[in-house]
């Protein structure tokens, strides 16, 4: 029997952070996870943005547009929205505004792949 080299066991390590430092953290990981860019900046490694070829871009772009559609988010929170209209649901302000923004959020992800996967219009953007 061949053994398979195993990775060392790795320990998760939580630790709290305002929203204004998450977001520049955010912004200086770049395309890392903000995970990895944390692990490296502490342990002083290289931080070099991850570069996948194009064709797997796409291939990620592609799954997780797929995903979006299987899920019937979008459709799902766009049925809420439209019976909070009529009046058939009762929401707070609030609950309004996020059911808004979730949509606003999912079309925005949407269209973003979308460009990624070369189109230059979303299909809703016609």
């Amino acid at each position: 029997m061949s053994q398979i080299a195993s990775k060392p066991k790795t320990y998760p390590f939580t630790i709290r952070f305002t929203a204004e430092q998450k977001a520049l953290l955010k912004s200086k990981a770049s395309d890392l996870p903000l995970g990895e860019y944390m692990r490296r900046s502490l342990l002083n490694e290289p931080i070099e943005a991850i570069d996948l070829p194009k064709d797997q871009v796409k291939l990620v772009a592609s799954w997780v547009l797929g995903g979006i559609g299987q899920s019937r988010y979008a459709e799902h929170l766009g049925s809420i929205a439209q019976s909070a209209q009529q009046g058939l649901v009762i929401l707070s302000p609030e609950e309004s505004a996020v059911v808004i923004q979730a949509c606003a959020d999912i079309s925005a992800i949407r269209h973003k792949l979308m460009r990624v996967l070369g189109h230059r219009k979303a299909a809703n953007d016609y």
